[in-house]
């Protein structure tokens, strides 16, 4: 608090007077933002997933994909350059079974995985807020009839139906052209059968705020008014459960870039030349016999072909969890008070 001083005479004495000070104010987001800066795990995911994204994407400003996709078989399977007699820094993550450089392919695969993983989050949070949204907002017959479609979906063993989904349409659709690039028809399968099978939380989440937030009297007046069901849905209700769809939706992109991760690994997802993380670890699955090979311990299990991609999926799940455990924190309600 300010203290300013008055006189009112020469014999008086010095009076002082209090100035209130006014402490600066802060919108909900506003709170919620300078909440999740506090949150140093949050921030440090931030900054680690910014720099996955800046090799993935500013990588291929160095390495063509033509470069990655090109088989050099005298080159097949060498250990990463800079552990070879004399050490060179050709091939720094070292080549795959064809020859190709994992650098490249570990740049342009990153690119596809965290594509599929926002793709295929923003894909079910759609679909999980519509059916969410229509659910909590009509309840009776409407609800009763959405809840038991969402907890079929939730009962199906969604690993079981995801690789018979995959093995069924992987190979019927044709390369798609997408940002200039030529890319397996594989991608938008692998994001649709993520998608399908990661709607159902959401639509739970979205159901719960809109049976909550449909009885406030804001939404009473805005009936009283005319205004319609659509427009009330749309433009009153659901952008104030925006804060738990989003702490969904970084949750969930996780858990979708893991899935494209083992449906590759199994040889199901993103399919040859186009590279992902997943199919790169399922190239390494044929060379684990040679951990205990009598070979040279540099090339002994071909360890570079599922170091890289796996140090990759981990910490980009790790950067991605931090970042919505920070988002969960600052945008808990009970919390929004400084």
């Amino acid at each position: 608090m300010a203290v300013a001083t008055e006189t009112l005479g020469k014999s008086e004495e010095i009076t002082p007077v209090a100035i209130p000070t006014t402490k600066p104010s802060y919108s909900l987001w506003g709170l919620a933002f300078r909440r999740f800066l506090r949150h140093r795990a949050a921030v440090a995911g931030m900054i680690g997933l910014a720099l996955i994204f800046l090799f993935a994407f500013g990588g291929s400003l160095f390495y063509t994909e033509k470069y990655a996709n090109t088989p050099d078989v005298l080159n097949r399977l060498q250990a990463p350059s800079w552990l070879q007699d004399p050490p060179t820094w050709e091939h720094p993550m070292g080549t795959d079974s064809v020859g190709r450089d994992v650098l490249a392919r570990m740049i342009y695969g990153g690119q596809i995985s965290l594509i599929i993983g926002f793709a295929s989050v923003l894909l079910a949070v759609t679909i999980g807020a519509v059916i969410g949204a229509l659910s909590g907002y009509y309840s009776g017959s409407v609800d009763s009839i959405l809840m038991r479609l969402t907890e079929a979906m939730i009962a199906i063993p969604s690993l079981f139906f995801l690789i018979i989904i995959s093995k069924m349409l992987i190979g019927s659709v044709p390369n798609i052209s997408f940002a200039g690039r030529s890319l397996s028809g594989s991608v938008p399968i692998v994001i649709f059968v993520i998608a399908i099978f990661g709607w159902m939380v959401e639509a739970r989440i979205v159901r719960s705020q809109f049976m909550s937030l449909k009885q406030q009297e804001f939404i009473t007046a805005a009936r009283a008014i005319g205004v319609k069901d659509n427009n009330i849905m749309w433009k009153h209700i659901l952008p104030n459960s925006i804060a738990p769809i989003v702490v969904f939706a970084s949750l969930g992109l996780a858990t979708a870039i893991l899935t494209e991760a083992y449906v590759g690994f199994l040889g199901l997802g993103v399919q040859e030349p186009t590279a992902s993380w997943g199919n790169i670890l399922n190239q390494a699955l044929s060379y684990l016999n040679r951990a205990f090979a009598p070979i040279d311990f540099i090339h002994r299990g071909v360890w570079w072909l599922w170091l890289f991609p796996s140090l990759a999926i981990i910490l980009t799940v790790l950067c991605v969890n931090f970042i919505g455990d920070g988002l969960r924190d600052a945008l808990d309600p009970r919390g929004l008070v400084d």
